[in-house]
């Protein structure tokens, strides 16, 4: 994808130039990562109303995302990193030489897995996942009566 021009008001994904970076509101700002799945694996880890709720201060108030966000994920890394079953996973699939992307992390035997390896890990488990067949796949297809009148907002 490098040097292909983006456009910027594409819905596409194919479209995206991760070379580029993506945007995503304060602290996270940009992200140069793989894909945007891997980019958006990010952020819900990190949300009290999606997953964390008060970890890792419980019954504390929240710290500002600058100071909880790092601490969240470094804590989550941790706890990936002491489950046995996952170190060679992880130690596989970012073995040195296997990058799919310049910026993926590397895992040398005995490291502890970083918490970018597993957002890439759950960006590349989405990517497997495939939903073809819904009537808002067939109406995409061109059949226009796929979707129910209330789903069209057209009729």
């Amino acid at each position: 994808m490098r040097g292909r021009p983006v456009d910027q008001h594409s819905t596409d994904v194919n479209q995206c130039d991760p070379t580029l970076g993506f945007q995503f509101p304060p602290p996270e700002v940009r992200l140069a990562v793989r894909s945007l799945l891997t980019a958006q694996a990010h952020i819900p880890v990190t949300e009290a109303v999606e997953m964390t709720g008060d970890f890792p201060h419980f019954g504390q108030p929240f710290e500002d995302p600058e100071e909880r966000n790092p601490e969240v994920r470094d804590g989550i890394a941790a706890r990936i990193s002491d489950l046995p079953g996952y170190r060679p996973l992880f130690e596989a699939a970012y073995a040195p030489g296997t990058l799919l992307y310049s910026g993926d992390p590397q895992i040398q035997p005995g490291d502890d897995i970083p918490y970018l390896a597993i957002a890439d890990a759950v960006g590349r488990f989405l990517e497997t996942l495939v939903f073809t067949n819904a009537p808002w796949d067939h109406f995409l297809a061109g059949d226009d009566n796929a979707i129910s009148d209330a789903a069209d907002r057209r009729r």
